[in-house]
């Protein structure tokens, strides 16, 4: 039987790799980078023993010569292993980054993402084109039942109905202007939804009439907080603001008793509106006014805490929207015995429509 013989590699990231040979060949893994090295089998064959006499010792003479001659000097030895060694790191440092990635990322896994990718993408567009063919039956659903209701002046189902067409547009990713004039009547109808018991003098004529402050505060809660009112119309004057922008306040010029009435808060859907600009008798002009038919939901009214003591009103600024639907108005109110009243009004929400950003157009039945 051959005699065992040992073994010594050097893998290419500049790992040593040693061990025994065996009868057959074998395969080492280095354990840096994951390469398999190829290990050759036991030498069967028998060795030949070395001649004797002057001719060895010359060989053995001239091998000496040959290895005194190429045996390196100890600074070249130095520099030398020193380079070797930086060589060496750098080279086993992207060789064990290279191994470890050929042995995540094999043919067969690069294969196996690439049908899991496309996979994946073919059941999203097939998701997708059935989320938006269920969104659209939805909304053809939903804006019929809304319009019922809507005729019929059902304005909580009707506010339903259309909350369900805006949620479905919504998902199609619409805001064409059909789509804009749905959500609009979405807003509307949640307005008078949840519209205040009373009007806005009517709330102000309630806190003026409460015995206490702590009274009105308790009245207003439940009647009115966080509830809608709808302004129509209301007087907004325009002023100039910082940086050259402009302000905006609801004009109230009424008295309740004897108290005045302002609001608290600025609202910015006023900015899509054209304000035209009035002069005084004397001719000089005054900050720019028009009338707006607008909604918001209230959040307080007090009388404030100055020598002034006015009643001050709070409204919600991001609830606050343009009015534009006459038709909504018109079931609210009831039929009004001035016409030209409602024809006035029917153009100053035309003017509105009109001027929100993103023209309303015709929803098809």
């Amino acid at each position: 039987m051959p005699k065992a013989e040992e073994f010594e590699i050097l893998c290419g990231c500049g790992q040593t790799l040693d061990g025994k040979r065996r009868a057959l060949y074998q395969r080492v893994l280095c354990k840096e980078c994951g390469e398999s090295i190829f290990v050759l089998p036991l030498n069967v064959y028998p060795t030949t023993a070395t001649p004797s006499g002057r001719k060895s010792k010359r060989r053995k003479k001239r091998s000496q010569g040959d290895e005194s001659e190429q045996r390196p000097n100890l600074v070249s030895l130095l520099v030398g292993g020193a380079v070797q060694r930086g060589k060496s790191g750098i080279e086993a440092s992207k060789s064990a980054t290279v191994g470890a990635a050929r042995k995540v990322l094999t043919p067969f896994r690069l294969v196996l993402i690439v049908i899991l990718l496309a996979i994946s993408a073919t059941g999203y567009s097939v998701w997708h084109r059935g989320m938006v063919e269920e969104a659209r039956e939805t909304l053809r659903a939903a804006m019929v039942d809304a319009q019922a209701a809507l005729d019929s002046g059902n304005f909580y189902d009707a506010a339903r109905h259309y909350a369900v067409a805006a949620e479905a547009l919504d998902r199609i990713g619409r805001d064409d202007a059909e789509s804009r004039t749905i959500r609009q009547l979405s807003r509307e109808t949640e307005a008078v939804r949840h519209l205040a018991d009373g009007s806005f003098f009517d709330m102000l004529t309630a806190a003026e009439r409460a015995e206490t402050p702590e009274d009105w505060a308790e009245d207003f809660k439940v009647a009115y907080r966080d509830k809608w009112l709808i302004f129509m119309p209301a007087d907004v004057v325009r002023s100039a603001g910082r940086e050259r922008n402009f302000d905006y306040s609801v004009d109230c010029p009424v008295l309740v008793g004897t108290r005045s009435v302002r609001f608290d808060g600025a609202l910015t859907i006023f900015e899509q509106l054209d304000f035209k600009q009035d002069e005084a008798e004397d001719d000089v002009p005054v900050d720019p006014r028009r009338s707006v038919v607008f909604a918001a939901q209230v959040v307080d009214c007090r009388l404030s805490i100055d020598e002034t003591e006015s009643w001050v009103v709070t409204l919600r600024p991001e609830s606050a929207f343009l009015w534009s639907t006459f038709d909504i108005l018109s079931k609210i109110e009831g039929p009004g015995d001035d016409e030209s009243a409602d024809t006035q009004l029917q153009e100053l929400l035309d003017e509105q429509t009109a001027a929100i950003s993103g023209q309303f157009g015709e929803i098809e039945q």
